[in-house]
C-alpha cells in the first residue's frame, strides 16, 4: 500500500510519497508534513494488518482495490461544493461518503490507532492520501539492526516537537499507551553487557582502523543500510554509541582485583 502526502491546502498543489519530494516543497514554503508525520504514515505502508483493513474498507465502499487517484478525487469529490450537481449525483456522492464513514467507524473499532491516523482514515480509504498536519507529540521505536522478524526494537521514544503542557503529555501517553506498550514488549531483555552489532562495529572502526567520526558515520550507514533521512546518525550519537560500547566492553573484562 502506497501513501501519498498532499502538499499545500485549499487546494493541495500536489501529492508525493518520498521525503525528498516533500522537502523540495517545504523549501519553497508550501504547507507540507513534518518528519514525524511523514514517519508515522510511511510506517503504515508496511503494516499488513492496517493494509488488510483498508482493502476491506474499499471493497465494502465499492471502491477500486487501489482506491481513487488524487486527481480523480480532487475533480469529482473534493471540489463538489464548487460544482452544480443534479439531484441524482448529489445522492450518489452522499451515499459514497456515508459508506466511507461507516468503514472508518468499523476500522476504529477493530484496531487501535493513533488519533492522527484516525483523523485521516477517510482519506486513506478513498485513495491512500493524507492532508498535511503538524504533530506536536509522537511516539515510535528504533528498529534493531540485527532483527530477522522485523519486529525487534532497541528503543522506544516519545518525540515532542512543540511546546506542550504536562497535562497534554500525560493525556497523550494515556491515550496511546496501548500501542506504546506493544512496542515496549518487543524490546530486548535488559542486559548489563548487551552491545549491538552496530555499536561494536563503531568501536572497531575507531580503535582498530583509526577512522574519523565522519568516516565512521558513512561506513555504518553503508554497511547497515540505514536510511538516515533525518540525520539521527551524527557525530554526537556515534560518539555516545562508542562511549557506551567501550564502557560495557571494559566492564566485561574488568579485573576484579584492580580496585583492591
Amino acid at each position: 500500500m502506497k501513501i501519498l502526502f498532499l502538499i499545500g491546502n485549499d487546494p493541495p498543489v500536489g501529492a508525493v510519497s518520498e521525503w525528498s519530494e516533500i522537502k523540495n516543497y517545504k523549501d519553497k514554503g508550501y504547507l507540507s508534513p513534518g518528519k514525524d508525520y511523514f514517519r508515522i504514515f510511511k510506517a503504515l505502508e508496511h503494516n499488513s494488518e492496517f493494509e488488510k483493513e483498508i482493502l476491506l474498507a474499499r471493497k465494502n465502499a465499492g471502491l477500486p482495490e487501489k482506491g481513487i487517484s488524487w486527481d480523480d478525487y480532487y475533480y469529482n469529490y473534493y471540489l463538489e461544493s464548487l460544482r452544480v450537481y443534479s439531484e441524482q449525483d448529489k445522492s450518489k456522492y452522499k451515499d459514497f461518503f456515508i459508506k466511507v464513514e461507516k468503514e472508518v467507524n468499523r476500522i476504529k473499532k477493530n484496531i487501535t490507532l493513533d488519533t492522527f491516523i484516525t483523523d485521516q482514515l477517510d482519506n486513506l480509504i478513498i485513495g491512500g492520501f493524507v492532508f498535511p498536519h503538524d504533530i506536536p507529540i509522537s511516539y515510535g521505536a528504533y528498529p534493531e539492526e540485527e532483527t530477522i522478524s522485523g519486529k525487534d526494537y532497541n528503543g522506544v521514544f516519545i518525540h515532542i516537537s512543540h511546546e506542550i503542557t504536562l497535562n497534554e503529555l500525560k493525556t497523550y501517553i494515556d491515550n496511546n499507551w496501548r500501542n506504546i506498550f506493544r512496542l515496549i514488549k518487543y524490546l530486548p531483555p535488559k542486559s548489563k553487557y548487551y552491545i549491538s552489532k552496530r555499536d561494536l562495529r563503531i568501536v572497531e572502526l575507531k580503535d582498530k582502523e583509526n577512522m574519523e567520526w565522519d568516516e565512521i558515520i558513512k561506513t555504518i550507514i553503508k554497511e547497515f543500510v540505514i536510511d538516515d533521512f533525518d540525520g539521527k546518525l551524527n557525530k554526537i550519537s556515534v560518539k555516545r554509541a562508542y562511549g557506551r560500547a567501550k564502557k560495557r566492553l571494559n566492564s566485561i573484562a574488568n579485573d576484579p582485583h584492580k580496585d583492591k
